[in-house]
């Protein structure tokens, strides 16, 4: 699994990493997509993406959570592709740990009681 400082270069590397992390209690996440970022052309066929994020639990919006990483990725052009070619995050934000533990615990209570509440009206 990919940990805060670890360097993950390769398009197989950074799936392999981001799958890890996937199977864990970040199942069912997604990523927010309307957070800022930036573009920047570094050389012909070579981008920099700087990018700020935040994975979603069901149920949560970009609107309601803010940021709580900052993302690095070098992009290059290779075989009519733009691929990944390296990416790093850095979790950001004060008392990180402690709201993303409190969003997956309502997350998950919400889930729940969603399916209960269904199972009741059947």
């Amino acid at each position: 699994m990919n940990a805060p400082g670890e360097r993950v270069h390769g398009r197989k590397s950074i799936a392999e990493s981001h799958q890890a992390i996937f199977d864990t209690f970040f199942k069912e996440t997604k990523l927010g997509r309307s957070y800022p970022y930036s573009l920047r052309r570094i050389a012909p066929e070579v981008v920099l993406v700087e990018a700020a994020g935040a994975v979603l639990f069901p149920g949560e919006n970009e609107n309601n959570v803010a940021p709580n990483g900052l993302m690095t990725l070098v992009l290059a052009r290779q075989d009519n592709a733009w691929r990944i070619v390296s990416f790093q995050n850095t979790p950001t934000g004060r008392w990180r740990t402690f709201k993303l533990l409190r969003r997956y615990l309502l997350s998950r209570f919400s889930v729940f009681r969603a399916k209960r509440h269904v199972g009741q009206a059947a």
